[in-house]
Order: C-alpha cells, then structure tokens, then sequence
C-alpha cells in the first residue's frame, strides 16, 4: 500500500514488508526523539532554547492524513492500483518475475505404449526498479514552540501540502516513468513501458478522437470494440476491462447515443454496456484525447512499495537549529507480460 494499514499488513510476504516498512518510520522517529531529548536535560522538561517536543499524536495525524489524501477521487488510476501492490523491502532496488511457456505434448493412438514424447517448460525473465520520491518542509525552532497551544496545526499542513505533492510524483510515474535507470533497467510508466500495448488513435490507426463532438456515436463505439478487442482477443485477457479517460472525453461521452431517441442513453451508457467494460473513469492526468485500459489484477500490473508515503524528521544537531521533514515513498511500477509477450495493459492516444 502507499500508505500505512494495519488491515494490509497480514501474514503474507508482502504484509510482513509492509510491517517492516512501519517499523522502519517508527525506529526514525524514536531516535529523532531520543537525539532531541538531549536538548532537553535529563527530566526532559522544556527548555527556552530547545524549542517543542513532538508528541505522538502529531505522527498519527501525518498517517490518517496521507491515508485520506492518498484516497482523494482526482488521481483515479493510481487510487485502484493501490490494492494490487506488492510490499518488498526498502533496499531492494530491483524486482524481477518469471515468464514461463507452455509445455507438454499429448500423444493420441489405440495402444497407449510409451515412450511417449516428452517436453519441459523454457523460461524468461523481466525486471521492475523502485525509486525514491522525496520532498520536504520545515519550521523556525521558535515557530515549533509558538504552536505547542496550537496543536501544532502548521506543521499538519505543511505535511498535507508535501504529501500532496508527493502523490501527484507519484501518479505522474504510474503515467510517465521517471528518468533513473539501475541495470539497464529503467522507471517506466504505463504510457512508456514496452509491455505496454500500443494504439494509435491518429489516421493511420482508428482513426477516432473521442474528444470531438462531430465524431458519431457509432463511430465512437466501432473504436472503443477495437480497444476491447486489442486486450480481450489479441492479447487473450479474459477479465472485465476497467478504461480511464480524460476530462475532455468524459465530457463528450455525456451526449446523446442518438438526438432522435433520447431514451438511448448517453455515448458513455452505451459503450459501459459493451461486454467486457467493468468500468470507465475519469482521470486528470489524463488529457485530451488519450485513453488507457487495463485489467485491475496483478498479474497484469501492480505497483512495487518499498516504503509507502511517510514524514520523517531529520535529527536536530543545535538546539536552536529548524525542525526538518521529509515525506517520501519509494515505488515502481511492474506491468507484467506472458512468455508470449502478451499483456492487459493498453494506452491509446494519437501517434503524430
């Protein structure tokens, strides 16, 4: 998850890191507590200059304020990706999965003699990177004191904005990738990853724009049957289809299938009532006329954690020395493909 829940955190691999991954935010925050106590004498009373301690009940604001900001409806995609992530350790830069072929040769006769021939499964590897997403914010030691009788309600919103900006670097990595490579391997998002399917919407491919208002009804449907067919009989994905478009096409897709029988329904209502679709979103990373489809199932795409979104302060070397924060994550995207090189994970745009 890219946040913290006692609920994920089960007895599995990945819920065990995802616990290891709270113990690691915990152990920092205690030695930052530690470190500052120095400041503040043996009886830990507060001295003029060593500014306010941080009580606990500020950290758990940070957490149940992430888990309703990393929920909020305008970053669609990446709030459905979030039950399909998979919990590793924080100093495992890159995950690798097997791609395995089929195997096995049926002989057919009246006898039922051996030998008969036999075959083995061949193999094939890919591999997904993390990458650290950080930013930061501090305060005055004064200020920290000064809002002791405030509830410290600065600081929270200081760590909403960062966490903010943390999730919006983080959806535009699901889109976009990012420019870090480990391996030859690099961070890459689903408009980038090569097991990614490509459609060009442009005149050479379906020749569609899903923006514009004097594309027909039925053209609209026509293409959107090509998109369905692209994952569920090209590339054999037998799951429901969950599509994210823009603002621009949500908007469009609001007119009427047909002005002459309004009691048709709207073009949206048509195409979610096409077998196959289990959904269509609006996105705001998303724009124009750009569409991407997929399975939600982790054996097609799942987010890799290495640390889900925290704040952390860094150790006060001066007593008179600022309050500092880092809200950070550490992520990557795995869009997984079959021996055959088969995937459930499309983006549609116009190629020029």
């Amino acid at each position: 998850m890219l946040y913290f829940d006692k609920d994920f955190a089960g007895n599995t691999r990945s819920g065990e890191n995802h616990k290891l991954q709270k113990r690691h935010v915990t152990r920092q925050r205690e030695h930052f507590a530690t470190h500052n106590a120095q400041f503040l004498g043996a009886n830990a009373e507060y001295r003029g200059n060593a500014a306010a301690i941080i009580p606990q009940d500020v950290y758990r604001e940070f957490e149940s304020q992430t888990k309703m900001l990393m929920r909020s409806p305008n970053l669609t995609l990446m709030n459905d990706l979030m039950p399909l992530a998979k919990a590793l350790p924080v100093g495992k830069v890159e995950h690798i999965y097997r791609k395995v072929s089929d195997s096995g040769i049926v002989v057919t006769d009246l006898e039922g003699t051996t030998p008969v021939e036999l075959d083995k499964a061949d193999y094939s590897y890919d591999s997904t990177i993390k990458v650290v997403h950080k930013t930061g914010f501090g305060r005055a030691w004064m200020e920290m004191e000064g809002q002791r009788s405030e509830g410290f309600d600065g600081l929270v919103d200081d760590q909403a904005n960062s966490v903010r900006l943390m999730q919006e670097t983080i959806a535009g990595h699901i889109y976009n990738g990012v420019d870090v490579t480990f391996k030859g391997t690099t961070a890459t998002g689903i408009k980038n990853n090569a097991s990614t399917i490509s459609v060009d919407l442009d005149a050479g491919g379906l020749n569609i724009d899903f923006t514009s208002p004097t594309a027909t009804a039925s053209d609209i449907r026509a293409a959107w049957i090509s998109l369905i067919d692209s994952l569920r009989i090209t590339n054999n994905v037998g799951q429901d289809l969950t599509f994210y478009i823009s603002r621009a096409i949500m908007s469009n897709f609001q007119r009427y299938f047909s002005t002459s029988d309004i009691g048709f329904g709207t073009i949206l209502q048509s195409l979610l009532n096409l077998n196959g679709v289990a959904a269509i979103k609006e996105d705001a990373s998303l724009v124009g006329n750009e569409v991407v489809g997929l399975a939600l199932d982790a054996a097609f795409i799942r987010p890799l954690v290495g640390m889900a979104v925290t704040t952390v302060p860094l150790v006060r070397q001066n007593p008179f020395d600022n309050y500092n924060f880092i809200t950070w994550a550490n992520v990557g995207l795995e869009i997984k493909t079959d021996f055959t090189g088969k995937s459930g994970v499309l983006y549609a745009r116009e190629i020029a």
